[in-house]
């Protein structure tokens, strides 16, 4: 069997968790996406997931705000980003 590895994830790996992530946004288990981002340590995605469907479960921008506050790298713009998007939501459900 032929495994090319990029990162910590083989090619097969990669492929499987693909399919499970699309089985996971077919019946919007959003939490699950996302930790598994988290898991990968994979900003971009992590980003991706919230854009795409923090409009049917705002909280996975208040865990991307967990995941991009514990890393020092994080550019502050993405901070920036993601406390507007939490700061709309909160608005919207005082009025």
């Amino acid at each position: 069997m032929f495994y090319a590895v990029f990162g910590h994830e083989s090619v097969n790996q990669k492929a499987q968790n693909t399919r499970i992530i699309s089985v996971n946004i077919s019946v919007r288990r959003y939490q699950q996406i996302i930790q598994y981002h988290i898991r990968q340590q994979d900003l971009k995605s992590v980003l991706s997931c919230c854009r795409r469907h923090g409009q049917q479960d705002p909280s996975l921008w208040v865990q991307a705000l967990w995941f991009c506050a514990r890393d020092p790298r994080t550019p502050s713009k993405v901070l920036e980003e993601i406390l507007q998007v939490i700061g709309t939501f909160e608005s919207c459900h005082l009025e």
